[in-house]
């Protein structure tokens, strides 16, 4: 991986073809999806755990690209799991518990087992304060 560029004021980050970190070794929870294990690594990453803000930023984006697979998905699809996790987030803590162990691969997936949950359970949604 190379150092970040600073170009028109935006920092960039260039990325190999084949990143050294592609092929290390992964230690995963069990019953966990290797991408499911790199997305919680990216989000509980504490700057206390690195050495300084350059090994923190790199160790970030190195997470993020295991993650996310750049190299192998679209932008389409790298927004669709960010919008994803962002969907699961913002659920009540037990419709949020429930979908996320059962790990929705699309977001019509996700809306899915939402709906499904809310008929199952009779929850109605109260109309939001606007």
């Amino acid at each position: 991986m190379d150092a970040p560029l600073e170009l028109e004021g935006r920092l960039t980050m260039k990325v190999e073809q084949d990143p050294a970190w592609a092929s290390e070794p992964v230690l995963q929870d069990p019953g966990s999806s290797e991408a499911e294990t790199f997305r919680r690594c990216f989000r509980q990453l504490c700057y206390e755990d690195v050495s300084g803000p350059h090994e923190a930023f790199t160790k970030l984006w190195e997470l993020c690209c295991r993650w996310l697979r750049p190299e192998t998905r679209s932008k389409e699809q790298i927004l669709e799991l960010l919008v994803i996790e962002q969907f699961l987030t913002i659920l009540p803590e037990k419709m949020q518990a429930w979908a996320q162990t059962r790990r929705p691969q699309s977001g019509e997936e996700a809306v899915a087992l939402v709906i499904h949950l809310e008929k199952e359970t009779g929850r109605r949604r109260q109309q939001p304060f606007h």
